[in-house]
């Protein structure tokens, strides 16, 4: 995978500002497995379990559950996860409410554990961050980012598409509430054919 300079997109106030920070938090162990790709995610019948999760289904045919509150570095969130099928890669959905803080500092935290943006979509706009690398250099896409980020700042829905060794992340909002879905995926697997697949 080609390295570029970009490091890290807060999104706030229209403004881009850049960083490098690459230190690994104590998550609690249910998130370590999105972040390390070195075990599976926890079963169902694993988090039936504990005591930090309970069953939050809407339908008896799909079946979730939701933890206890926790803080992914400096923000306050609640997990959910569901029973993965046979075809389904295992994935886990961070919720939290929508400030321009926990939005930055959901991307600080991502940055910190290794993911690297790929992709930005606001509403119909979409920024293909590894395609415009092809073809310009790091500064020029940096430039370009931060042109993107300022137009759309005050535009909802918005997605951030994030992708490390072993896993995506996608960090969504609509203005109102925030939420990061972390999906696990094999090293080889391509970020399109992923993203085409999750869900």
């Amino acid at each position: 995978m080609k390295k570029w300079s970009l490091m890290l997109i807060l999104w706030s106030s229209g403004a881009a500002v850049v960083w490098s920070h690459d230190v690994l938090a104590v998550h609690p162990d249910f998130l370590q497995s999105y972040l390390e790709g070195r075990k599976q995610a926890l079963a169902p019948e694993q988090l039936a379990q504990r005591a930090d999760w309970f069953e939050c289904s809407e339908q008896d045919t799909e079946k979730s559950w939701c933890s206890e509150p926790f803080y992914y570095y400096a923000t306050r969130v609640w997990a959910q996860t569901g029973e993965a099928t046979p075809i389904a890669r295992p994935s886990l959905i961070l919720h939290s409410d929508y400030t321009l803080h926990s939005w930055s500092q959901l991307q600080l935290g991502l940055r910190s554990d290794g993911f690297e943006l790929r992709k930005v979509t606001v509403g119909e706009a979409r920024f293909d961050v590894v395609r415009r690398l092809q073809h310009q250099t790091p500064q020029q896409v940096d430039r370009e980012l931060m042109l993107f980020i300022s137009q759309h700042a005050r535009q909802f829905p918005k997605t951030l598409y994030w992708q490390a060794r072993y896993g995506f992340a996608e960090l969504h909002s609509n203005a109102q509430s925030v939420q990061l879905l972390f999906t696990q995926a094999p090293v080889s697997t391509l970020w399109d054919d992923a993203a085409e697949t999750q869900p």
